[in-house]
């Protein structure tokens, strides 16, 4: 499998979002806490889309998109926002049949030599039940700093944890 790490523009803002929305369901769906299918593809509409999509043309918001170049999908996306005093790493999503392919580390590989010159620090949220990305995470050298909630459009609510790279 060949990949190649491009910058997103607006017009891959459909695509992305479809990424996102089958590697969220694939993650955040959650019997325990009630999250459903419905509730992820709910978060997801077309305004988000309009979001991204505008975000990315104003430069407001940064994306990488990877794509497989035997097959030119999108396989994999992020964003960030540059803060006046920070960075914010908004989204990570890899469709589930290339998880565990490096995907998501080349990722953020890519958006570490973004951010790390801009010396602010970098932060994120990742789902609390997530354990394997929150691990993830911490050997890439972010830290917890405090715990909190993400509320769904359809009102239920996900666990998470902000995490924080601090600049060097």
């Amino acid at each position: 499998m060949q990949l190649e790490i491009k910058k997103a523009k607006p017009q891959h803002a459909e695509e992305m979002m479809s990424v996102r929305v089958i590697a969220a369901m694939d993650v955040y769906v959650n019997k325990e806490y009630g999250i459903s299918a419905e509730d992820i593809i709910a978060q997801y509409g077309p305004e988000e889309i309009d979001k991204l999509k505008q975000g990315l043309k104003e430069g407001r918001i940064r994306g990488w998109i990877v794509v497989d170049s035997q097959t030119e999908e999108i396989i994999g996306c992020s964003t960030a926002k540059l803060k006046k005093d920070k960075i914010r790493f908004a989204t990570l999503h890899v469709l589930p049949e290339y998880h565990g392919e490096g995907v998501g580390r080349e990722i953020v590989k890519q958006m570490l030599e973004w951010a790390e010159p801009k010396k602010k620090d970098i932060f994120l949220y990742v789902v609390k039940y997530n354990k394997d990305k929150y691990e993830w995470y911490k050997r890439l050298g972010f830290e917890e700093i405090t715990e909190g909630e993400w509320k769904l459009k359809a009102g239920k609510i996900i666990p998470r944890v902000k995490m924080v790279k601090h600049a060097s």
